[in-house]
């Protein structure tokens, strides 16, 4: 008895576009309604007293937008889609790459492309990559820390920082 498998490879390849498009006008939505709502926090601050005359809205909003943007949403969906870009070229690279170790090394049967060994190294091959696109994502994302809106609000204010 063979049973049929109920997706194929080609009809699950097509979900993973669907996917990021779908993150992606989520993470854009989310950009949008900052964009929005920045004016009426201008406004509800303004009411509270928490900010001074001769602070503008444009200066509000482009610190507010700093502060309050989806960038650590953004930043994860860059990294996962350069993974999802990096993935499939990087095992081809990386199993051509041990079957040239594997050929000049006396072709030892149990550690041929395809056997449990290098299914495992590639496995591992896909972590790393994932790990260092993570990190320097990270990095990157860490090293320009977004201000706190109560801070953003405290130095439009004119405090010293």
């Amino acid at each position: 008895m063979r049973l049929d498998p109920v997706y194929e490879v080609p009809d699950l390849l097509i979900l993973l576009p669907l996917l990021f498009l779908a993150w992606g006008g989520f993470i854009a939505w989310r950009w949008y309604r900052t964009f929005q709502a920045a004016s009426t926090f201008y406004a509800l601050k303004r009411q509270q007293g928490e900010l001074d005359s001769h602070v503008s809205e444009e200066d509000f909003r482009a610190g507010y937008i700093e502060a309050e943007a989806p960038r650590a949403a953004t930043y994860a969906f860059a990294a996962a889609l350069v993974c999802a870009l990096l993935i499939p070229p990087g095992i081809a690279i990386f199993s051509q790459l041990w079957y040239e170790v594997w050929t000049l090394t006396g072709r030892y049967e149990p550690t041929a492309t395809g056997t449990m060994i290098h299914t495992f190294g590639t496995f591992l091959f896909c972590v790393a990559l994932m790990v260092a696109v993570l990190y320097v994502s990270m990095k990157r994302y860490y090293s320009n820390l977004p201000p706190r809106l109560s801070e953003v609000i405290r130095q439009l204010n004119g405090a010293v920082s």
